[in-house]
């Protein structure tokens, strides 16, 4: 009788913690590898993930991932992220660019929502977020068709109810659907624009508010014409969702970002604590530049002046809290509100002006500093969290064509036929003669064109009673007020926001720039050299271009 073989004893490879980031490191620079597997590993963050263009399948579950990285939108062949298990407090909007997504597994992080970005997903079947901290979901989930399984279990869900979420993304949808008929949905989302010169602390802030702590950043890396974030505001069926965006501080960005400055939206406008002299000989770098783009773009937008870095004003060794900060900051508060009243006095009589929002904001975005940012929060969620909020969007009523023409919106974004869209999303549940054909999908579209699209061709097919273009108009609002859109001067509506950044970005960018520079020195050297010599460049002198 032939022996049993012995049993296989597994090995384990125990990798200590302090080399995880050398070995990721290391990994990224694979660019050609198309699985990836670092489950249980104890990584706190993908720094660079985006390199790795070639990926199809990335599973990261059970680590200590506190972000998903924004460059993740670079693996475009990206068809499973597994990111169970990790301590994912936001998904970002950039995940949408994964166009070829099939399964996204968030199981058991500390999501409190999923971005209605997710809705351009046009691929996704499998979207598993249970055993999170989500209250609400986007109606816009219900324009992912080829979806065929949604798991949000172990939620503490209020819209939908829990009661409903659990029969399954169809009772989602039919779910949404009737409550968009009986006008009983209202609009909860509202846009957060950052200003500010560069180096004023905008983006470590704005991470603060999202984690919860100050971030640790052992570099500086500015902000690139545009970046956009998420933020959550309250903690119950009336949460706000709240689209953030984060300007380049350098004056060559100042054209990019007026075709953004737009009613509707809140503005935040940073000062860094430097020295008051310099504060006051750039006057129009630190203050009068903005305000001037608001009073042009925005006349009567709300704007919370901020005062951050303050913690460059504490005396070294003392502790760093709001009650510190308060003690140092009385000559910058008073420079700040100096310098809003100087603008402020240059506003024609009976100009209904910016609203700006007294006090001054102090904030310190360092670690230790933190609670400095409950104030800053406190004041954002007064304005949009108020029964009566200063934004007449938030808390609108939104109606059956309201929502359809969101969703006739979102269509001409994504590609999808928009008069089949909205018919799926007037019934409640995918029709079996739905076209299932992609078609191109736009980042910009011209108003005139939306119009006739809209009147000649979707408003007959729905039979919808809209009688002017009114109802095409408070669609646009409504998804510029949540940051989805940008109906810029010139009547172009950008489909997609950072279109312009996208565009540009290689001309903005000196570190893009720099390396398409590299690329082009490369493959011209490369070039002469095999011409000449008949033979391709040896590292060594690739690497010295």
């Amino acid at each position: 009788k032939k022996a049993s073989a012995p049993p296989r004893q597994s090995i384990a490879v125990i990798i200590p913690t302090e080399q995880l980031e050398t070995l990721w490191g290391a990994v990224v620079t694979l660019s050609s590898l198309e699985k990836l597997t670092m489950d249980r590993n104890h990584l706190r963050d993908l720094k660079e993930v985006g390199k790795m263009l070639s990926l199809k399948t990335l599973s990261v579950a059970n680590n200590k991932l506190l972000e998903l990285p924004e460059d993740i939108s670079r693996i475009r062949g990206l068809k499973q992220l597994t990111l169970s298990g990790n301590a994912l407090r936001v998904l970002p909007a950039a995940i949408s660019e994964c166009d070829l997504l099939e399964r996204l597994d968030v199981k058991s992080n500390q999501l409190t929502f999923l971005p209605a970005a997710l809705s351009r997903l046009r691929n996704l079947k499998v979207l598993d977020a249970s055993e999170n901290n989500l209250v609400s979901l986007e109606p816009s989930l219900a324009d992912l068709h080829d979806l065929e399984k949604l798991d949000v279990k172990d939620n503490p869900l209020e819209r939908p109810p829990i009661g409903i979420a659990r029969q399954g993304l169809g009772a989602i949808r039919k779910h949404f659907q009737e409550i968009c008929v009986a006008n009983q949905f209202s609009f909860q989302g509202v846009r957060l624009m950052l200003l500010g010169t560069q180096s004023s602390g905008k983006t470590t802030m704005h991470k603060a508010l999202q984690l919860g702590t100050s971030p640790k950043t052992h570099t500086y890396e500015p902000t690139m014409q545009l970046d956009i974030q998420t933020l959550v505001f309250g903690d119950d069926a009336k949460q706000k969702v709240a689209s953030v965006w984060d300007f380049a501080g350098g004056a060559d960005f100042t054209p990019g970002f007026m075709h953004y400055i737009v009613e509707g939206s809140i503005y935040i406008l940073t000062v860094p604590a430097e020295s008051i002299k310099k504060l006051t000989n750039g006057y129009t770098q630190f203050v009068g530049r903005w305000l001037d783009a608001l009073e042009l773009g925005a006349p009567t937008a709300i704007v919370i002046p901020v005062l951050t870095k303050c913690d460059l004003l504490l005396e070294k060794g003392r502790e760093n809290n709001v009650k510190a900060l308060e003690d140092v900051v009385s000559g910058h508060v008073k420079w700040f509100n100096d310098a809003i009243q100087r603008h402020q006095a240059n506003v024609p009589t009976g100009h209904l002006g910016l609203r700006i929002q007294h006090p001054i904001t102090i904030t310190s975005s360092v670690t230790g500093g933190d609670t400095s940012l409950e104030g800053l929060r406190s004041k954002i969620e007064s304005i949009i969290l108020a029964d009566q909020p200063m934004l007449p969007t938030i808390g609108m009523t939104v109606t059956r064509v309201m929502n359809l023409t969101t969703v006739f919106i979102r269509a001409l974004r994504d590609g999808r036929d928009p008069t089949d869209s909205a018919r799926a999303a007037d019934l409640g549940y995918i029709p079996s003669a739905m076209s299932t054909e992609q078609k191109q999908a736009r980042w910009f579209i011209d108003y005139q064109e939306a119009h006739k699209l809209y009147f000649d061709e979707f408003v007959p097919a729905l039979k919808l009673p809209v009688t002017s273009e009114q109802a095409l108009k408070d669609g646009i609002d409504l998804l510029s007020s949540q940051g989805e859109i940008v109906w810029a001067p010139g009547d172009i509506i950008y489909l997609r926001p950072d279109w312009i950044t996208r565009a540009i970005a290689p001309l903005c960018d000196p570190r893009m720039g720099n390396r398409l520079w590299q690329q082009r020195v490369l493959k011209v050297a490369e070039n002469v050299r095999s011409a000449v010599l008949g033979q391709p460049m040896p590292d060594v002198e690739r690497s010295a271009v």
